[in-house]
């Protein structure tokens, strides 16, 4: 640069108009004679010697036109080494046809430079010629800079892949302007790599498109550091892809904005682009100077703000087991600051808008802990969501993210909203919750479901503010395949604590469940290991008739109601338990259920256990509507161990009995002897003998037992008698015995017998 300016100045009186420069013997010659002197005034010669030899410059020549002004300047070398990323450059052309010096300035006009590799992407790129405009004017006193790069290449396409920069230095401040049209990852995957955390390179397959238009501003330290005050980027990007693991994207594309923002200050850290006066100490066994560290992070020591805004997003996104396709009318805008004195982050706005479906707006602050390393908690939020049209949630988005897992059957429709705070108060967080839900319907499996809900609930984890009083109500709903009527409650939330505030009936077929009293506690399951939710309960069931029961359950038909008292009951997670024994009264008699607990209660595969009395239950009330046949008397009985897999019993010992002590009238039908008959194995043995004139008959007990274990049922009667056993031991007149030859029978065979009866009134023998 002292040479062109020493020619400038010589023109006149040496009557010099055309000069040609290798600039490798310049530089030899100066750095030869700066090793003798060693003086202030060649260092800058020596450090300019010493770059050249780092640089590795082959065959550079510098070609002054100044025979007319404005001169030309041409700048050409086959080859120049520069630190990683940017390797080495070939066939490096410089050619300025508007070349000025005055008033301390240089001006270059409409200059182009061309040069191979600076974009070394792959096979078919590494011989691509990149061509550029620019232009450039420099001042020497006050160090003004101004330079243009228009229309620099990434590819072989005319029109896209180019890039176009403008870039200012004004005394103490800078600023830029960068442009980006249809940029290929691929194209400049090489300095991404680099500049980028090394997170980036687990992606495989990664690629896609970009443009934008990004403006840069901002100071000058005295160290001669570039500090980044403001920036502006809009851009796009298309036919975005990648895989990294099982994470996948398909044609993703989308437009977005950031805008950043910081207080500078003179304590504030330096983001080093580039020296000013730039003196790089290269050398050819390790070139390591680099524009930005690879995984850069600056300090957060000044105040800064950031707004991000992504819209018309499209394609396919599978990340963290969650299936997106967007629509193209998503929106999101984030506008987050950092406050230094307070070392917080606080979100001025984080909007989310799914159009006609869904809107989630919030404000809130987060404290950082001091390392930077952690997020110590969330120490303030507002926000509110607003649902207006479930359904359409539910077919755009939610079958896709919730396919595969145990929620993939979940259905919605209705409208909702909801609004959260949070504050913390004496290092604690007090959160206020209120969801409103407007004619809402709910399906999830066939366990649980709501049709036109509405309800105002209120929630607090604490018990600071006063208590507010929440209120549902349903048309329908049903509780593992229960079917609930309409119903409404009033009730508290609070902390983890639930309780109902006054006396509820819930319709259930033609009776009711009816709740006098239900706390629930230590709901939230998180804390504690070994601190249960407990849910206490005082209430009953009114009468319901069984026939009802039997035919939505497609049981077989029960005549007489059922009622019952409700005791106590504990859940925990995925574990339900009755705390003491459910009295049920049915058939004029009663059922003891003990020792109930059920697993994953609300699931397909749920599993039951439980023991069972049955006490003088009336046999004329459970059979006259059995078509199994009339049966008068009493019957008791145990079912111990009882275990029902996916609500199908896979193991029992049942054992049912005429009490000892019975008073009550015993008599049996004809075709009640038959049925019991084929329960043995054996049938027809009145209608082929002459006790068929008989319509019913005397019996002294009633006994059959079946224990279950692997499918087999081993069966027996109430006496044993030589190779068979006594279901029915007859007494009176006419008497009839009855027995059972069978001891094993396979369970789904009794099954298929039991079937028959109820649907043919006959036994089939097998």
């Amino acid at each position: 640069m002292i040479v062109i300016i020493g020619l400038f100045y010589c023109q006149s009186s040496l009557s010099i108009g055309h000069i040609r420069l290798s600039i490798e013997q310049l530089l030899l010659n100066t750095a030869s004679d700066s090793l003798e002197k060693k003086s202030d005034s060649t260092e800058s010669l020596d450090s300019s010697a010493k770059l050249y030899q780092d640089l590795q410059l082959d065959q550079l020549e510098l070609e002054l036109d100044i025979s007319s002004l404005p001169a030309s300047l041409n700048i050409n070398f086959s080859k120049i080494k520069f630190p990683e990323p940017y390797s080495s450059l070939k066939s490096v052309k410089l050619h300025c046809p508007s070349f000025s010096f005055e008033n301390n300035s240089f001006f270059c006009e409409k200059g182009n430079i061309s040069a191979r590799g600076l974009f070394p992407v792959n096979s078919q790129s590494k011989s691509l010629l990149s061509t550029a405009l620019f232009s450039l004017q420099y001042n020497l006193l006050n160090d003004q800079l101004s330079l243009t790069i228009d229309h620099l290449n990434t590819s072989h396409s005319k029109e896209n892949g180019l890039i176009s920069i403008e870039f200012q230095i004004n005394k103490n401040n800078w600023s830029a302007k960068l442009q980006a049209q249809q940029v290929n990852y691929q194209e400049i995957k090489h300095y991404i790599d680099f500049y980028l955390a090394a997170e980036i390179k687990k992606f495989n397959e990664l690629g896609g498109q970009g443009s934008f238009i990004a403006q840069f501003s901002g100071k000058i330290s005295q160290e001669n550091s570039f500090r980044l005050k403001s920036a502006n980027i809009n851009g796009s990007f298309k036919q975005l892809h990648y895989s990294y693991q099982e994470d996948l994207a398909e044609n993703l594309e989308f437009q977005y904005q950031l805008n950043y923002k910081a207080e500078l200050s003179s304590s504030s850290a330096q983001t080093k682009l580039m020296p000013r006066g730039y003196k790089a100490e290269l050398s050819s066994s390790s070139a390591q100077t680099k524009l930005m560290p690879r995984g850069y992070q600056q300090k957060l020591s000044q105040n800064q703000e950031i707004r991000v805004l992504l819209s018309k997003p499209k394609g396919e996104i599978y990340q963290n087991g969650i299936y997106v396709v967007f629509q193209g009318n998503e929106l999101l805008d984030a506008q987050l600051s950092y406050q230094k004195n307070h070392n917080t982050i606080a979100f001025s706005k984080f909007s989310l808008k799914l159009p006609h479906i869904l809107e989630l707006e919030s404000t809130g602050k987060i404290n950082l802990d001091p390392d930077l390393k952690d997020i110590a908690k969330l120490i303030n939020l507002e926000a509110k969501l607003r649902l207006s049209n479930s359904s359409r949630l539910n077919s755009l988005y939610l079958n896709n993210i919730l396919e595969g897992t145990d929620y993939e059957d979940f259905e919605l429709d209705g409208k909702l909203d909801s609004t959260v705070k949070l504050k913390s108060i004496n290092n604690s967080q007090h959160v206020d919750i209120n969801l409103n839900a407007y004619n809402l319907s709910l399906k999830f499996k066939d366990n649980i479901s709501f049709e036109h809900l509405n309800a105002v609930i209120n929630w607090q984890n604490s018990n600071i503010n006063k208590e507010i009083k929440s209120h549902l109500t349903w048309e329908k709903a049903s509780l593992s395949q229960l079917p609930l009527g309409q119903t409404s409650v009033d009730f508290i939330t609070q902390g983890d604590q639930f309780r109902l505030l006054e006396k509820t009936e819930i319709p259930l077929f033609d009776g009711a469940i009816q709740i006098d009293h239900l706390d629930i506690k230590h709901m939230d399951q998180t804390s504690e290991a070994d601190r249960k939710m407990t849910l206490v309960v005082d209430g009953m069931i009114k009468p319901i008739s069984l026939s009802l029961i039997s035919e939505h359950f497609n049981w077989p038909v029960m005549d007489g109601k059922l009622s019952a008292i409700i005791p106590s009951t504990t859940y925990g997670k995925d574990h339900f338990k009755i705390g003491g024994a459910m009295l049920l009264q049915v058939f004029d008699g009663t059922i003891i259920i003990k020792n109930l607990t059920i697993e994953n209660p609300l699931q397909d595969y749920a599993r039951l256990q439980a023991n069972i009395d049955l006490n003088h239950l009336n046999l004329e009330s459970l059979t006259k509507t059995y078509d199994f046949g009339e049966i008068q008397g009493r019957l008791e009985g145990n079912i111990s161990n009882l275990i029902l897999q996916s609500w199908q019993p896979i193991a029992f010992n049942a054992s049912f009995r005429t009490p000892e002590k019975d008073k009550s009238r015993h008599r049996i039908s004809q075709t009640a002897i038959d049925n019991i008959s084929s329960l043995g194995g054996v049938s027809g043995l009145i209608s082929r003998s002459f006790l068929s004139i008989f319509e019913t008959f005397g019996y002294h007990k009633i006994g059959l037992s079946c224990r279950l274990e692997n499918n087999i049922c081993s069966m027996a009667g109430v006496e044993k008698k030589g190779d068979g056993y006594y279901i029915v031991k007859g007494g009176g007149i006419p008497r009839i015995d009855v027995m059972g030859f069978q001891d094993k029978v396979n369970w789904q065979v009794l099954i298929s017998r039991l079937t028959s009866i109820r649907n043919a009134n006959q036994a089939v023998i097998q």
